[in-house]
């Protein structure tokens, strides 16, 4: 038995409506380099976040994890990739656009062992997939900011996570790790 009803509805004043089904939460993992905190399929979450620069000086991407406890270990759970080469602030669409023969954006779900439990593509039929960086310091390697996505499962699906996800409104601080 559950409290939880099979499709969030959240409103919030000044944002538009988010509407979607249930998706398990997890534990944010050690945020040694980061946060991200936000809405995940409508219901709040924290998250593990890094920031990822190239030697150009670029930021190239941005990562997010979330983790299971086994035996006093933390065990990776979920993933979440942004690859972007930014070199300022500013607003920037998020496209699954492939690059080789991987996408640049990845959301994962993994098993206890450590393999793939669920993969997302991305849903590029969504309006608001983007990300805003409101602050970028190339000296310390930091970013802030936020971003929304939504992503669809491929099959086939282990039928333990949503067909869909959604990132709403999710704000990051990240750090480079040393």
């Amino acid at each position: 038995m559950t409290c939880e009803p099979e499709v969030i509805i959240r409103k919030i004043p000044q944002f538009r409506e988010c509407r979607a089904k249930t998706a398990p939460l997890y534990l944010p993992g050690e945020m040694i380099n980061g946060t991200v905190t936000g809405l995940k399929n409508c219901l709040p979450f924290m998250a593990s976040a890094t920031a990822h620069f190239n030697n150009e000086g670029n930021l190239s991407g941005l990562e997010m994890t979330t983790s299971i406890e086994e035996n006093n270990l933390f065990k990776e759970k979920e993933s979440l990739i942004i690859d972007l080469i930014v070199s300022d602030t500013g607003t920037f669409p998020i496209l699954d656009i492939l690059q080789g023969p991987l996408p640049l954006h990845d959301y994962l779900t993994f098993k206890s062992n450590g393999e793939i439990e669920d993969e997302y593509n991305m849903d590029n039929n969504y309006d608001y997939n983007k990300v805003v960086i409101s602050a970028f310091d190339l000296n310390e390697k930091h970013i802030q900011g936020w971003f929304e996505s939504r992503y669809i499962i491929k099959s086939p699906s282990s039928g333990i996570n949503p067909d869909t996800i959604i990132f709403w409104d999710c704000h990051f601080n990240a750090f480079e790790p040393e």
